[in-house]
């Protein structure tokens, strides 16, 4: 779990905890709880049989007010980080699509510049081509025949 989910989900906690705090005691008929650092913070178990309609709590004023700033707060606050979380992730989803496609043109350039080489090599230069030797042997046998020929003119 990150960082910011957590704290997208701190008021949930606190009522969880609260809730889990309040009925982990052991509870006798009537008796209050209160918050040690502020005592005008307190609540009450109530059971199905007390004049009221249902078991739960009864909370004081200033907590049922905290409390329900919290929840509105939350809202918020929920609401807020889900905006932030929307567009933080399609900042980076954009830029790892931006990403592949830089990959992508490296290796398609990378791929054209080893094919040219590829067909280069296959090519030879052009001085190993069958035609070019044969020509130039045969001018360079034509001119070493003429040499001999006029040396031999000479020597006579």
């Amino acid at each position: 779990m990150t960082l910011k989910r957590l704290r997208s989900s701190w008021c949930g906690l606190a009522a969880v905890i609260s809730l889990l705090w309040f009925q982990a005691r052991p509870v006798q008929a009537a008796e209050t709880i209160c918050d040690p650092d502020q005592p005008s913070r307190c609540a009450t178990p109530l059971k199905a049989s007390e004049p009221a309609p249902y078991a739960g709590q009864l909370l004081s004023p200033p907590l049922a007010i905290d409390l329900g700033l919290k929840a509105d707060f939350c809202e918020e606050k929920l609401k807020l980080e889900l905006d932030f979380q929307k567009k933080t992730l399609g900042l980076d989803l954009d830029l790892e699509r931006q990403l592949r496609e830089n990959d992508r043109e490296a290796w398609d350039a990378e791929k054209a510049l080893l094919q040219k080489r590829l067909e280069e090599a296959q090519a030879g230069h052009w001085y190993e081509h069958p035609v070019f030797v044969a020509t130039v042997a045969a001018v360079l046998t034509f001119l070493v025949v003429l040499g001999a020929r006029e040396t031999l003119k000479s020597l006579d």
